[in-house]
């Protein structure tokens, strides 16, 4: 049965080669590099969106930064380009923590099992902070906290509210994912972990301040809410398309 002739292909055909033999050129083969041809095509298609993607998704967060932010950063980008990115370690270059791990492929079950042992007796002899120095450690974690303890986010910003850090912090507390109470209670279990009370002999005055800061910021909160009369306000939130929030500003 004749094959079907497809657009643009040629027809079947016989010729002879060099040697005499008969050698069929069929339309199969034509179709095969339109087939290619589409598939290169499509792969430059996706590898361009792929680009435009990224661009659209850098764009959009350098939006998320105030001007004045943006201003710096960007005059400084060919200055780290040029004297900081060459100091820097390629990726597969760099080293993880896992590559301080033995290798169990290479040490076996039992291998393993022992250098894991051995790993141990050597972490259980060094000290950490609070006990090498208990003085200048709870001396250190007490001028921390006079500080402040900064939040990963409070950088953040969209351009547009100077109190994006704020409308977030109350955004948390309203909705009970992270309160003051939640911050309080993570102060205590680390003051009950690492003995701040027991090792502050040396520095009575520190560890007085550390152990009474959780039960003071309570006072202080349930105080503020008591005191509290403010209506809450809308802002849109850009990143879930500008949708009105309404939050309780401290």
């Amino acid at each position: 049965m004749p094959l079907a002739t497809i657009p643009g292909s040629k027809p079947s055909t016989r010729t002879l080669n060099n040697i005499g033999m008969q050698i069929t050129t069929s339309s199969s083969h034509w179709t095969k590099c339109r087939s290619t041809s589409a598939a290169v095509s499509g792969s430059a298609i996706m590898a361009a969106a792929v680009v435009r993607q990224r661009e659209e998704e850098e764009a959009e967060w350098r939006s998320y930064l105030a001007p004045e932010k943006l201003e710096v950063l960007t005059q400084m980008e060919p200055w780290v380009e040029e004297h900081v990115l060459p100091l820097l370690k390629p990726v597969e270059a760099a080293w993880q923590p896992s590559d301080l791990l033995p290798d169990p492929a290479e040490l076996g079950a039992e291998g393993f099992h022992a250098a894991c042992v051995e790993l141990r007796e050597r972490a259980a002899g060094v000290p950490d902070l609070l006990l090498a120095d208990p003085d200048a450690g709870v001396r250190a974690l007490a001028y921390m906290l006079r500080r402040g303890v900064a939040m990963p986010t409070s950088p953040i910003a969209d351009g547009r509210h100077d109190d994006l850090y704020a409308c977030v912090v109350s955004l948390a507390e309203q909705s009970g994912t992270y309160t003051v109470f939640d911050y309080c209670a993570i102060l205590d279990h680390l003051i009950r972990e690492w003995r701040v009370e027991e090792l502050a002999a040396g520095a009575r005055r520190a560890g007085d301040y550390v152990c009474a800061l959780p039960q003071k910021i309570r006072r202080m909160k349930e105080k503020a809410r008591d005191r509290a009369q403010k209506k809450p306000i809308s802002i849109p939130i850009n990143w879930i398309f500008d949708r009105h929030v309404s939050v309780i500003l401290p």
